[in-house]
């Protein structure tokens, strides 16, 4: 490999490869572009829309937001959203062209109380956690009973799927093991499905929904040294 192809390998892996602990994101200077695609940001949001009504769950948090396009999609909506990133240029990104606020925090571990959020977005983050317990059992915390969770992600099983080969993509489940772990965090499913853009039908997601609706499984909370929320 030359020294070109290992600077832009060294590149994608610290700006996508983040939650690893591996690089200094914070110090790129480019912000996320969330690869421009609003179009699709927006085919997402109509899909949630049919089970998150803004005027009863207006608390999103957007875990793994980029610049913040999403974001803006959903204040529109009606939504008042949050989102996390681990790049401050973010944060800059977010505010100047979006009008809208980020949190410079690990989706692991979001400094909010706990019930702060009556919806948990996560669009194309979670595959890229080395960690999906936690991240779970930490949307499950900052969610009130009652809250959704989404969830889009590569499909595992597409045979074609070219987003699995990304070495960035460290967390490849399929759906009945994401719905496994979901339900011992307190999640039940509400809807799953599968589909492939126009453009790309090869390129296929899973988007899953689901809802808080019961206590997180306990020695989960013990295993992973985290206190159990209050009212839990």
């Amino acid at each position: 490999m030359d020294s070109r192809a290992k600077e832009e390998l060294i590149n994608r892996y610290t700006r996508f490869c983040f939650l690893q602990g591996i690089g200094d994101p914070t110090s790129d200077p480019v912000p996320s572009s969330r690869y421009g695609f609003g179009w699709q940001d927006q085919h997402r949001l109509d899909y949630c829309l049919e089970y998150v009504d803004p005027n009863t769950h207006p608390r999103a948090l957007s875990a793994g937001a980029g610049e913040g396009n999403e974001l803006k999609i959903m204040a529109d909506a009606g939504f008042n959203p949050l989102g996390t990133t681990m790049n401050k240029f973010n944060i800059v990104a977010a505010r100047e062209k979006y009008g809208v606020e980020m949190l410079l925090t690990d989706m692991h571990f979001i400094d909010v109380p706990d019930t702060s959020f009556d919806f948990v977005y996560s669009s194309h983050s979670f595959e890229h956690s080395m960690f999906p317990l936690l991240a779970l059992v930490e949307w499950s915390r900052i969610l009130r009973h009652g809250g959704y969770l989404f969830i889009e992600y590569p499909n595992v099983a597409a045979p074609q799927e070219q987003a699995l080969r990304s070495f960035y993509h460290v967390c490849n489940l399929s759906v009945e093991l994401m719905t496994k772990l979901a339900s011992v965090c307190g999640f039940s499913l509400v809807d799953h499905t599968r589909f492939g853009y126009e453009h790309c039908p090869e390129w296929t997601m899973d988007r899953m929904m689901f809802v808080k609706s019961q206590r997180p499984c306990h020695n989960y909370y013990g295993i992973l040294g985290i206190e159990r929320p209050e009212g839990e």
